[in-house]
């Protein structure tokens, strides 16, 4: 009778485990397809994009001020309200192998992003498009639920992802944080 009542323990350990597999593999197919939809923004060279910071309220515009440092002046870009629309927010993604130039869409002087160690500027500027080395170059790469990072991975150390900072001011921080302020979604200009 022992015997038959150990064999029976075991048969509904076995069938347990059986049917904890079950579960955690029904759980992981349906994680799957969330997963999957995280993918980086491939953007359209063809169309003009806004960039917000969804928890900031803000929306990145060309319309910085210029400061001076280290014998550059430069033009920086800033954050303005998400109702702002016009020339100087909306944004052009021009293709560079596997990365992409960001710069104003209505082109002029300095409208390309460029990612410097310049302090005055919060370490982001624009500058004109002649420049097109690493520190114009970024990745956009998925932060999940529909929001995006912009980072030159080749910029320099602590000065390669686009940040909204406090009161108006946009510039770069390390690659690797994945703060909210990091976070932005990038949204395709419909006629105004």
């Amino acid at each position: 009778m022992n015997c038959i009542y150990n064999k029976t323990q075991r048969t509904m350990k076995g069938n347990k485990m059986v049917r904890m597999a079950l579960i955690l593999a029904v759980c992981l197919s349906l994680m799957a397809p969330l997963a999957g939809s995280a993918e980086d923004f491939k953007p359209d060279a063809a169309k003009t994009y806004y960039i917000d910071c969804p928890v900031a309220e803000a929306r990145l515009s060309a319309d910085g001020p210029t400061v001076s440092q280290w014998g550059y002046t430069v033009k920086t870009p800033k954050a303005v309200k998400t109702s702002e629309t016009g020339d100087n927010v909306k944004w052009q993604f021009v293709a560079v192998g596997d990365k992409w130039h960001v710069q104003l869409a209505s082109g002029g002087d300095d409208s390309r992003l460029w990612a410097t160690k310049l302090t005055d500027a919060n370490g982001l500027v624009l500058t004109d498009t002649a420049k097109s080395g690493g520190w114009t170059q970024f990745t956009l790469t998925s932060a999940g639920d529909g929001k995006y990072f912009i980072t030159a991975p080749e910029g320099p150390e602590g000065f390669q992802r686009v940040k909204f900072l406090m009161d108006d001011k946009v510039g770069v921080v390390k690659a690797s944080n994945a703060d909210v302020f990091c976070q932005v979604t990038i949204t395709e200009v419909e006629d105004e």
